[in-house]
Order: C-alpha cells, then structure tokens, then sequence
C-alpha cells in the first residue's frame, strides 16, 4: 500500500475551548470563523485554486460547481487551536494555496502557526489491535431517540454498521482500496447517551439556519491501522467526528 501525506496547520493565535464545544455559544463562535476564514475565502477564489491545479471542494461543496471531490481538508479543534488537516498530495497542495491566500487576507493571524509532515499506509491485521475515540461522531443525518433506544428511519439505528461504512469511505477518499480487506470491529459500548449540537449554519437571504444533529461518544478497536489522527462521519468538514487513537488497551475492553 502506498504512503498517504498528511499535511497539518495549527494557528495558535486563533484559540477555541476544545472542552465547551457542545455549549451552543462556543460551538457557534467556532462555525462562524470557519465559514468566514476557511470555507468563504476558499470557495470565493474557485478560479484560482483551479488555475493552480487544486480544488476548493476539498474544505466544502462549491454551489457552482459541484464536483462532488472526497472532503480531504478538515477544520477542527486540536489542543485548544484551530486546526487543518490534508491528506493526499493534491489535499495538501490545495490547503498550502488556501494558506497563501489567507495570509495576504489576515496577516495578523498567521504570525505564530505550527506546521507539521507526517504518512499514513494502510495495513490490516489479524486480530483487534488498534483502538480509537471521539467525543463528537455524528453517525446519523436522521435518528430518532425513544425510550431509551435510537431509530433510523424507523428501524434500529445500526452504529456498528454506520461506522464501517465511515471508515471505508474515509480510506477511499484518500485513495486506499480496502474492499478485499477483511474488517473487524468493536464497539466498547453501543451509544445510549447523545449530546444535541449545531452541526452547521446557513445564511439564505439573509436568514441564518442552524442545523441541529445528535454527536455521539464512540470508542471502537479494529483490525484496521488507520491514523492517529482522522475525521470521519457527518459534518466532518464542521469539526466533527474526530477521532484519536489510543496507544493502550480502552478500558472495559474484552
């Protein structure tokens, strides 16, 4: 399997409380500059991120275009800063254009910055040996949650389910077929608790919508070596379901 570049900004000028991410007020403060820092200065210079050979739609769909490209640049918090995180060559020479841009836009942001390199290659294993977490999964667009139970269009949501199709997608995004792989997967515990967060906002003539969505806890171990540090699900353009691996055994693990 090929080495995937991983390409990582972090401003360290631009704070957010990782912790109070779930309360409406931080969560919109965070929206609200990534939509107006990231997204808008990306999408509103298509062109020239085309003139170069890179492609805008990778922080976020372009009404204009709608290229349909894999979301391979990320936004989120990590270690209380804004974070961007590209995967792939193209990803990441995509994001190094938009980091240009950014800095003729807003100097004043881009004095203390952290920049980092690093590799991902794909390797499946036997048995269950590698183990990962996030605070902020949003598995489902449409759940419900009844008597203590969650329902996808009216039948048992499937979380194991959910998050092999999230996985796989992600390796195909970055361009790893992992289709004859064979995948094993386990969830510590299937989710019975939810947090209800804005999961993005739109501005429509003027009128902001927020979109409200339930975040999961999750914690699961597979066969799968995946990165220590990765993105999948709903939103995940929004900060959401950042995952982390955990380099020891999760507790209450069989």
């Amino acid at each position: 399997m090929p080495k995937i570049p991983i390409y990582t900004i972090q401003f360290l000028d631009i704070p957010f409380n990782e912790r109070d991410q779930q309360i409406d007020a931080e969560r919109n403060l965070f929206l609200d500059f990534i939509t107006k820092h990231v997204f808008e200065i990306a999408l509103k210079n298509q062109p020239l991120f085309k003139a170069v050979n890179c492609d805008a739609e990778y922080f976020h769909d372009d009404r204009d275009y709608q290229n349909k490209v894999p979301k391979i640049i990320n936004c989120f918090i990590k270690d209380e800063v804004l974070t961007l995180r590209a995967y792939t060559k193209k990803g990441i020479k995509t994001l190094k254009f938009w980091y240009r841009l950014y800095k003729e836009i807003h100097p004043e942001n881009c004095e203390n910055v952290r920049f980092s390199k690093e590799s991902y290659q794909f390797k499946a294993e036997e048995s269950l040996l590698h183990h990962y977490t996030s605070n902020n999964w949003i598995a489902f667009d449409n759940v419900k949650f009844n008597d203590k139970h969650y329902f996808e269009n009216g039948k048992p949501a499937n979380f194991e389910s959910k998050l092999i199709g999230h996985i796989r997608t992600f390796l195909e995004d970055i361009g790893i077929d992992n289709a004859k792989f064979p995948f094993k997967i386990k969830l510590k515990q299937i989710p019975i608790c939810h947090n209800t967060l804005t999961a993005l906002k739109t501005n429509k003539n003027g009128a902001i919508n927020k979109v409200t969505q339930l975040s999961f806890d999750i914690q699961f171990s597979t066969n799968y070596a995946l990165p220590a540090l990765f993105s999948l699900g709903r939103k995940k353009a929004y900060g959401n379901g950042v995952f982390i691996k955990k380099f020891t055994k999760i507790i209450g693990e069989v």
